[in-house]
């Protein structure tokens, strides 16, 4: 059986090789004509990977050519003194917003007024932008629409589906940001968290010209007009709309990188370490399912995982974003809860691993990547049951896992594509 640390260690190395510093370098080198054409660059990078991904643009390109470059990120204290200082790095959080999403929304809009027709302007977009700038649109106040998105979030609506729903209530999200350029070319570069990489999803698209504008099926879906706090819903269904953008507006769009690169690194790197003899793969998101329907899922890939493995040690690798319906004053993470639900429902006699890890870095709580338990933990599982199922009906997971010993802790990592499930098995 891998243990832990061997585990973590191949991943770690797998999201370094594939880093978002060096997929933005690889790209521009691919598609050498986003740098190529006349006029200054004017940068500007929003998401997790925000930073990281400025860095390979800048190992690459000459950063006297990029007359203004603003950078919101979540993580700036390891990057103050990386960059020249005309780039404007501003710190927003995720997952949930704050005043400094306000400011980052209007830095991002007086960035965008002062883009020239002869500049040649390019975005760098990661996932988790969508926390990291909020904007409310007329009609609605800063305060109402946080409370209202944190609320929708601890509800367990997926975060697709949420965005929708801060889309239509956004003076930035939706494509809303394009219109403060004036008609031109853009160059979009995305590192892909999306289930489906669908551009207009990723960090709500506020430089996207193409959306669904699903905000009114969400409302539907999930009965939210049935809510008693429903006096917002005929403001996002009047916002649920397209922008109102020049047709000579020209934007292009090209993914450095996805969660399917990810796996594959570690599928390389896996076959590469000792004992291993052979990794399946899944690349198909489990995602807006229960928690239990997610542990249903798992269980069923890895049955048939074991049913087509020869004798030997098996890495089956799955990517999953589930959404818990969480308490707001309690402590965990979904990774962690969905560990736990895990050892309510994984009993098998060979020896085996399972790991649920936040490619971010980031299980909801800074300093914890995920969770974790294995075959020798059985007896102390079992010893406490009772525990685990009251931290699981009260989502406080944390504090199990950390009495258990089962926390996988760690910083913020500048990469995000998805959340792992990774087991580890040896079948005589």
């Amino acid at each position: 059986m891998l243990n832990r640390d061997t585990i973590l260690k191949v991943i770690d190395q797998t999201l370094k090789e594939k880093s978002p510093f060096v997929m933005v370098q690889e790209t521009i080198k691919s598609n050498p004509q986003i740098i190529n054409k006349l006029g200054g660059i004017k940068l500007f990078a929003l998401g997790k990977a925000s930073l990281p991904m400025t860095e390979g643009f800048c190992a690459y390109v000459d950063t006297c050519r990029i007359k203004d470059a603003l950078i919101i990120s979540h993580q700036l204290d390891r990057y103050q003194s990386a960059f020249p200082d005309h780039f404007d790095l501003h710190y927003s959080p995720h997952p949930l917003s704050s005043s400094d999403s306000l400011n980052a929304a209007e830095k991002a809009i007086n960035f965008f007024k002062n883009v020239r027709t002869d500049d040649n302007l390019i975005c760098l977009i990661s996932g988790g932008g969508s926390s990291m700038m909020m904007k409310p649109i007329d009609g609605m106040a800063f305060e109402t629409k946080k409370e209202l998105i944190n609320k929708l979030i601890f509800e367990g609506i997926p975060e697709r589906e949420v965005n929708e729903i801060r889309k239509s209530l956004s003076q930035v999200k939706g494509g809303k940001l394009l219109t403060y350029l004036p008609e031109m070319e853009v160059e979009n570069i995305f590192l892909s968290d999306e289930r489906l990489h669908k551009f207009d999803a990723i960090s709500s698209g506020p430089t996207i010209k193409d959306h669904d504008h699903l905000a009114d099926h969400v409302i539907e879906h999930y009965g939210l007009h049935k809510s008693p706090d429903n006096d917002w819903i005929d403001i996002a269904l009047a916002g649920n709309k397209p922008a109102l953008l020049t047709s000579k507006l020209v934007i292009n769009n090209t993914i450095c990188g996805t969660r399917s690169d990810i796996i594959d690194r570690l599928k390389d790197n896996f076959l590469k370490t000792n004992g291993v003899t052979d990794v399946m793969c899944e690349y198909n998101v489990i995602h807006s399912v229960s928690p239990e329907e997610a542990c249903t899922i798992i269980i069923e890939k890895f049955e048939d995982s074991f049913a087509k493995a020869n004798p030997g040690m098996h890495v089956l690798i799955i990517p999953a974003e589930i959404q818990v319906k969480a308490d707001p004053k309690s402590k965990g993470g979904r990774n962690q809860h969905l560990t736990a639900m895990m050892m309510q429902r994984l009993d098998l006699e060979m020896p085996f691993s399972f790991i649920a890890y936040a490619t971010d870095g980031v299980d909801f709580i800074d300093g914890v990547v995920g969770a974790h338990f294995d075959k020798s933990l059985y007896p102390t599982i079992i010893k406490h049951k009772d525990a685990i199922n009251k931290a699981i009906a009260t989502t406080s997971t944390y504090n199990l896992h950390e009495e258990l010993g089962t926390l996988i802790r760690g910083k913020k990592t500048g990469h995000n594509i998805s959340d792992l499930i990774i087991m580890t098995y040896e079948k005589l």
